[in-house]
């Protein structure tokens, strides 16, 4: 047996099949009638859509094989895709490349093998629409043609499908930003546009005013953090899955977002804890302005819902990564309000303890941007006692 050498083009082929987002896919209908219309078409027991991974060959669609994948090693599909066009293997028995392969001298024994390259518009070759039989056989002009043309076929349902995951996420991220900006924009929108009015009249007082200046300062503060919240968010729906990686200082950003938060800290009488502490030189590999994001919304809702005690901020390395703590000894949630804290259907809004105002739109970020580094969000919450939220993210920690 021969194992099929590595194509030069490997890393760009293996991204190319990774964007396409299909493999470990649930089976769908759509590719299991292009098998067996192939294996009817061909007259064979066997057809696949095998598709080659980096270590594996894996099968979006099988008629006659019991097994989802294979090594690639064993794999007929892998010397396929570097022909260009139909690969055929008349006997199995007298090809160098397989007469020992497992799949040939066990069961299915296969004999015969067809396959047809997988080729994106960008010219990479992700895997076959194959055929396979336990006899030697030939396949006629008419059953190659037919084979060539579903390996296309099989090529624009992929991208098809991928334009439509594509579309059904911006659905989604439109019906998220209108729900956003109906709600949480218009709102206080409209209460500043109330007081405006209120200022206005001949019939106010001195001391009215100045109140009224001061929670018409709170509600545009309110807005102008919204608006960059979702700016921040905007942005980072652009780019997908990608994320801007670099090591990044933690306790900085910690330093400056205790800096930007202490006036209100300091009003409320409440401690700022640190416990990462510059001696750690505690860097991560991470988004640094999601890191960042992440980091001054936590402690800005800690501050906002704890009237008296502390807030302090940690930093754990953990066999999957680093996990960020942040700590207060506020109001608390019941559970019924952590269910609903990341839900985008039911977000709530709830004011701190100075009547802070919040929109909930924050920390539905939050759990965004940490799933973005292959992490998520937790939170331990008792009515009364506190909130700590811990955010897990699994990319490497390091101390320096």
């Amino acid at each position: 047996m021969i194992v099929a050498p590595i194509p030069e083009n490997e890393a760009e082929r293996l991204n190319e099949l990774k964007n396409l987002q299909i493999l470990d896919s649930p089976e769908e209908q759509d590719y299991d009638d292009v098998v067996k219309l192939a294996s009817a078409i061909c007259n064979t027991p066997m057809s696949l859509v095998s598709l080659i991974d980096s270590q594996r060959q894996w099968f979006k669609a099988r008629i006659g094989i019991d097994d989802p994948e294979t090594n690639r090693d064993v794999a007929f599909c892998a010397h396929a895709i570097l022909n260009d066009e139909l690969m055929v293997v008349p006997n199995a028995i007298e090809d160098e490349r397989f007469f020992d392969n497992p799949y040939v001298i066990n069961n299915p024994n296969v004999r015969f093998y067809a396959g047809m390259p997988l080729v994106t518009r960008s010219g990479f070759k992700i895997g076959t629409l194959c055929v396979l039989d336990s006899q030697p056989r030939e396949l006629t002009e008419d059953q190659k043609f037919a084979l060539k043309t579903l390996g296309k076929q099989v090529i624009n349902m992929l991208e098809l499908r991928l334009k439509n995951q594509r579309l059904s996420k911006l659905n989604s991220l439109q019906n998220k930003f209108l729900a956003i900006i109906s709600h949480d924009v218009r709102n206080p929108l409209v209460s500043v546009k109330s007081m405006i009015d209120m200022m206005d009249s001949e019939m106010i007082t001195a001391d009215d005013f100045k109140e009224l200046s001061g929670k018409l300062g709170e509600h545009v503060s309110h807005t102008v953090d919204l608006l960059n919240n979702l700016i921040d968010w905007g942005i980072s729906q652009t780019k997908g899955d990608k994320l801007d990686l670099g090591m990044v200082k933690v306790s900085e950003i910690i330093d400056s977002e205790y800096t930007r938060i202490n006036p209100v800290a300091t009003e409320k009488k409440l401690e700022l804890i640190n416990k990462v502490g510059k001696e750690d030189a505690v860097v991560v590999l991470a988004d640094a302005n999601m890191l960042k994001f992440i980091i001054r919304n936590l402690i800005t809702n800690a501050v906002k819902f704890t009237a008296q005690g502390s807030v302090s901020i940690s930093l754990d390395d953990t066999a999957h990564g680093w996990v960020l703590s942040v700590k207060d000894t506020g109001v608390g949630m019941s559970e019924e309000r952590q269910k609903k804290l990341f839900n985008w259907e039911n977000r709530f809004t709830t004011n701190g303890t100075n009547n802070e105002a919040g929109s909930g739109l924050g920390l539905l970020m939050c759990k965004e941007f940490a799933e973005k580094h292959l992490g998520g969000i937790d939170i331990h919450s008792t009515e009364g006692v506190g909130t700590t939220f811990k955010v897990a993210v699994n990319t490497r920690f390091m101390l320096v």
